[in-house]
This record gives C-alpha cells, structure tokens and sequence, in this order.
C-alpha cells in the first residue's frame, strides 16, 4: 500500500488529488499485505479494506475522525489498534480469525469505543461466553452480529442479558441455539431492549406475549402454565384491538357529523336555505356528494332481485327467494312499451339482433296479412318461382292527408311466396341492412 498507489486509487474514483480532502477511501479487493502511508489522510470517515490479505489492524494512528471501518474477509486475529478512534460507529471484522473480543474498551482508564454502536463478527472463532465478555463495557452498542460462530456455551445470554442497549442480535447458525429451550422466547425474555432476532423483528405484541410467558416461568410455573398465560394475553390483545377499532369507527362518525353540522349552521348564518341538518346528512361522506333519492321500477326490481336470488344460491341448488310469490302479484307483467324500448336497445350496434328483428316483423306482417301470399300448392303446380309484381298505383290521396302505402309483393326465402309488404317498411329494413353492413366494413 503505497503512497502511489493510495493517489491511483483515489483518481479512479474521481477523488481528490490531495490526500487530506479526501474523507473516503475505498482500498478493497486489492491484494493489499498490510494498512501504511496513510499519514496523510487525516479526513477519512470511511475506509474499505476488505477483501485484502491483512493480518493485524495497523496504520490507522492519524485517522482520528474515522466513523466506519470495514474489515471483514481478511486474515486478521487479534482486536487492536483501534481504541483511539473516539468517533468510530461501525467496525466490520466478519469472515476473520478472530477468536476473541478485546481491544475496544479500557476498563482500567475507563476509556475505548464509547461511540461504537455496530460490531459484526460473523464467520469467526468464537465459542465460550468469555469470548464475548469484552462487549459488555461498550455503553452504545446496539447491534451485535456472531451469527456462524461457534458458539456452545448457553453462559452467552448472561452476556447478552448485560449489555444496556442492545437492539439488534445475530446468533443464527451457532449451536447453542440448539441448546436453548424455547430459543426465541426465551433470548427475548432476556434482553429487554431487544427489536430484532436473527431473522425478523420483535414486535411490540410479541414482547407483551413473551413477558406473560416469562413471569410464569420466572415464578417456577409448569411450561402448560406459562402458555396458558401466553394465550390469555393473546386474548386480551385482540380484544383491545377490537375495542380500539370501534372506537375509532365511533370517532369518525361523530366527526363526520360535526362536520355536517356545521356546514348546515354556516349556510342558515348565511342566508342561503340549504338543506336541514337531517337531510344534508344523505350524501357521501368520502365525495361530500348528495346522494339523490330514487324511485326503483317494477322491472328494475324484478331483476335486482332475481340476481341477488342467484348470488346467495346455496351448494344444493336451491335458494331463499328474496321474493316470494304473493309479492310477485303485486309486480305487474312486463308492459308492450317496455317490450319495445328492450328490443330497440338489444339491437342498436347489433347486425344480427337487427335482421333477427326484422324477420319477427315480417313474420308477424305474414301472420297478421295472410291474403297477401298465393298459396304454395300453386307455386308447385307451375314449377316456378314467384313472379315479383307491383300492384296497380292508388289513386292521389286528397291535399293535406297522409300518403297511403304502396305494397310491393317481395319473395320469401322461408316459404318462397310472394309476400306484400309496406314500400316504407322494406325501405327502413334494407337501409338498416346497409348501415350495419358497411359498419362491419369499417371494423
């Protein structure tokens, strides 16, 4: 590790050139045997060195403003070196050889890490509780990581248990996690500050839960015991919580109200005869939409109630009619008008529902006009088809009447006879025709 070397790096990072201005210094992955020549680097506040060869923590004598150090994936054994940086927050060592926890603190001076809030030891050489005896005299360590250690000695929560304030453990991946009863209860029950455990957090309801638990087993009560209790707090969780939730709901009701109240007041003040209070109340309390009274129809109803019918049908097939016979005599049948408004919406935009409809009409036009065909026998007896005619012209209807309809006898592709039907009425047909066939065009 060069000086060279160091200003190589800092260029490849479009860092500055002077050494001192510099307040990072990523030296990771380099291959690097040893920290040195960083006299000159007295602004650092965060230095990368993982991944290198080191074997001893060194050469950070200057670096007195150092807030996070990153170590982890090197050769170093031993803590040291590190107990003048006042200011350091986090210091990353997993992945080492280090087998014991020392060097951050001086309990005879009473001085070390006193600002040390992170320490990670992952994938190293731990094993006993007195490896870890050293974390108990740091006052802001908060998270600690020896998760993939090798750690036996159950002695460790005791540990644990002492440290003020700590938030966050790693422990996974250590036997003694086998060797605790009731793991996660039981570390919980231990540290009373503690928010996160190994894998997921500590929720406020769970540390209730496992503090009924551990009073029983704290008391020297039966494991039965000690769950039974656990449950009746789980009870009385979800009941403050339902209690909570109506109360909420009753809250807003009210301020909804008040609200409504309110605005009715301003515009009685105001002069404008509004709506009363009662009444302003009918609208939507989300939009502040009135909500409009309608009157539903009888077919409206019909069908409302025939789809509802069908929705809460039971798995047997059968359903509680919404409905039921005497209420339906009082619904009257469908009348002509509304037959004819349906029909008239079925078909609009419809090619097949129009020439659908237009074959009813002209069978309806047959059924009602039954003299207006020859008879089929006649048809058959010439072997030929129909001849289309047009019958003789009226006479001129009188000034300022209606124009009589002219009857043109068109064949029928059912029953291929002639048929007679109104000029105006074949002239609507086929201009529909025509409408939806060039609609279909343009699709």
């Amino acid at each position: 590790m060069t000086k060279e070397a160091l200003k190589a790096l800092c260029k490849e990072k479009k860092q500055y050139a002077t050494p001192c201005c510099n307040d990072k210094l990523y030296a990771h992955y380099k291959g690097f045997r040893r920290i040195m020549n960083l006299e000159e680097y007295t602004a650092l506040r965060v230095c990368w060195f993982e991944g290198n060869g080191l074997q001893k923590i060194e050469g950070l004598e200057h670096q007195k403003e150092l807030r996070t150090l990153y170590l982890q994936e090197n050769l170093i054994e031993k803590i040291e070196n590190v107990m003048h940086l006042s200011d350091l927050d986090s210091l990353n060592l997993s992945q080492n050889c280090i087998r014991v926890v020392e060097g951050l603190w001086d309990t005879a001076a009473g001085a070390g890490l006193a600002k040390l809030q992170n320490l990670h030891l992952k994938n190293n050489h731990l094993k006993k509780a007195a490896d870890l005896e050293h974390v108990v005299h740091l006052p802001a360590l908060t998270t600690l990581d020896v998760q993939h250690n090798k750690i036996e000695d159950p002695g460790v929560l005791d540990v644990f248990a002492r440290m003020p304030n700590l938030r966050v453990l790693y422990l996974q991946g250590n036997d003694v996690v086998k060797k605790i009863r009731h793991y996660r209860k039981t570390v919980t029950h231990r540290c009373k500050q503690l928010k996160y455990l190994d894998d997921r957090p500590v929720f406020p309801e769970d540390r209730l839960r496992v503090e009924a638990w551990g009073r029983v087993v704290d008391a020297g009560g039966t494991d039965k015991e000690a769950l039974e209790a656990e449950r009746a707090e789980v009870e009385r969780q979800k009941k403050e919580k339902r209690e909570r939730e109506l109360g909420n709901s009753k809250a807003f009701d009210a301020m909804v109200r008040r609200a409504h109240e309110k605005a009715a007041l301003q515009r009685a003040n105001a002069g404008q005869h509004g709506p009363l209070v009662d009444e302003a109340l009918a609208m939507n309390i989300f939009s502040g939409e009135a909500i409009v009274p309608t009157i539903e129809g009888a077919r409206t109803k019909r069908a409302r109630e025939q789809r509802w019918a069908r929705i809460i049908k039971d798995e047997d097939g059968a359903s509680d009619p919404v409905v039921g016979d005497d209420d339906m005599d009082d619904i009257p049948e469908e009348t002509e008008e509304e037959k004819r408004l349906y029909e008239l919406c079925r078909t609009v935009g419809n090619p097949n529902a129009a020439r659908d409809a237009q074959r009813e009409v002209e069978a309806d036009y047959r059924q009602q006009h039954p003299q207006g065909s020859k008879p089929e026998g006649a048809l058959q007896d010439q072997g030929a088809k129909p001849a289309t005619s047009v019958a003789a012209a009226p006479p001129p209807p009188p000034p300022g009447s209606a124009p009589a309809p002219v009857h043109v006898p068109v064949p029928n592709a059912a029953a291929d006879t002639g048929v007679e039907v109104d000029v105006g009425v074949l002239s609507a047909v086929k201009a529909s025709e025509q409408d939806f066939t060039n609609m279909d065009e343009l699709d």
